[in-house]
């Protein structure tokens, strides 16, 4: 496949459902061992301050990635989350964040709530301010919710000159 850590993902999952039909539907003669690879090294490449502002820079003749950017940078939160993020989400007088709407279902990617920092804080308020009150969503594009900022993500990359290691998820570490 792609990856050693793809690959290691997927013998990994094979293994657990080898286990599985053996424990409720079993039991087999002979249960296989699979043996995974070595786990990869973990990632080591993460954004600098310099290269941050050297993205936004480039950034900013998107208004909406420098949002993304903006909120992924000091939340920490993950590309769905924020391209998700409602202003009704968003409390002001607590400065608490929401990053999953009310009833929505937890999965593995949990989202917990966050406390928005004063400069998190200051860039929202001013955005509040300037899509007024029929907006929806914080991340947005004449008023419409945006699914991948992929394109516009790898225009200010290369503009900023920055490595292909830097996507929308470094934003995360």
């Amino acid at each position: 496949r792609g990856s050693p850590g793809c690959a290691r993902r997927e013998l990994a999952f094979m293994s657990a459902s080898i286990k599985y039909w053996h424990r409720e539907h079993g039991p087999l003669k002979i249960v296989p061992i699979v043996v995974l690879p070595p786990k990869p090294a973990a990632r080591q490449n993460f954004m600098s301050r310099s290269e941050a502002a050297a993205f936004l820079k480039a950034a900013r003749r998107t208004p909406h990635l420098a949002r993304f950017f903006i909120i992924g940078w000091y939340s920490g939160s993950r590309r769905d989350v924020i391209l998700g993020l409602k202003w009704s989400m968003i409390d002001f007088k607590t400065q608490i964040m929401q990053r999953k709407e009310k009833g929505h279902v937890e999965t593995k990617k949990r989202a917990p709530p966050v406390r928005m920092g004063s400069r998190l804080l200051s860039h929202l308020r001013r955005w509040h301010r300037m899509d007024g009150k029929g907006a929806v969503y914080v991340v947005h594009f004449n008023g419409k919710r945006i699914l991948r900022p992929d394109i516009s993500w790898k225009r200010a990359r290369e503009l900023a000159g920055l490595p292909e290691y830097i996507t929308p998820h470094i934003l995360r570490h």
